[in-house]
């Protein structure tokens, strides 16, 4: 398998619950988010293909509560397109809803 693929297979079991550590399971948070928009960036040229993923990816995380400065960071390093995405740049992330980061970690 290619790195992307594994990438989001991982993430994919991760959001479905269904990756075990040993008697954990592992769920998505913060570092996570922003790990994952840090390795599509490095492995998706820019396009419509890296924007429908690193936008779907962040509607979740924000669903999830798990916005904070690293994943804003990275998703913002994806330069991807679109009116809410472009938004997004100058926003700091006090100004973004409570529920978006109100799992976060810091």
């Amino acid at each position: 398998k290619n790195m992307l693929s594994i990438l989001l297979q991982t993430y994919k079991e991760m959001r479905r619950g269904g990756a075990e550590s040993g008697d954990k399971i592992l769920r998505p948070d913060s570092f996570t988010y922003a790990f994952f928009f840090k390795a599509v960036v490095n492995l998706i040229p820019k396009g419509d293909t890296r924007d429908r993923i690193m936008k779907t990816v962040f509607a979740a995380c924000c669903e999830e509560g798990m916005v904070n400065e690293e994943v804003m960071f990275r998703f913002r390093r994806g330069e991807i397109g679109g009116d809410a995405a472009k938004s997004l740049r100058d926003v700091s992330i006090g100004d973004l809803p409570k529920r978006w980061k109100c799992n976060a970690t810091r």
